[in-house]
């Protein structure tokens, strides 16, 4: 029987990047190495979502995504309404709202930070190493909103500095 990480606090960032930028899902097992032959399965899969449930208890959903899950549901209405009434009024709100889902995307494109570049910018601001395979998700993530919060201050102060 396959035992599957219950826990973000267990989890470590090594396993969870593999889920995330490759889709194997088989690294959500407790002791699952590189060369192992089987197969993604549906328990593995669902020992994923629950841990990114898991993952969205402790930190909520970052604004970026609720911004964006607000745009597509209002540019998906704007569709319906569409093609419910046939109102071609309603081709120009959703050209707007595609530009501005277009917009974002291509924003968020450029502000993306890989899970890598964050790590090294952590490991640079506390000055120790990372071991991506030993440290939680959780504890990872607790130091990235600390590293932010840092930033935000900092940005604070220097935008203080050259007002005054």
């Amino acid at each position: 029987m396959l035992t599957h990480y219950k826990s973000c606090k267990d989890f470590p960032v090594y396993n969870w990047r593999k889920c995330i930028e490759e889709q194997d899902y088989r690294f959500c097992r407790i002791g699952y190495e590189i060369g192992n032959d089987s197969e993604v399965n549906d328990s593995d899969r669902e020992a994923f979502q629950d841990l990114s449930e898991d993952i969205v208890l402790h930190f909520g959903i970052p604004e970026k995504t609720l911004e964006l899950i607000s745009l597509k549901s209002q540019l998906i209405l704007l569709h319906l309404e569409f093609s419910i009434t046939g109102n071609k009024v309603l081709l120009n709100r959703i050209r707007f709202f595609e530009s501005k889902l277009q917009e974002f995307n291509s924003e968020d494109e450029d502000q993306k930070a890989s899970i890598e570049d964050e790590i090294i910018a952590i490991e640079n601001w506390r000055k120790f190493s990372i071991e991506t395979k030993s440290i939680s998700v959780y504890k990872y993530n607790k130091l990235r909103d600390a590293f932010t919060d840092h930033c935000k201050k900092m940005r604070a102060q220097m935008l203080k500095y050259k007002e005054g």
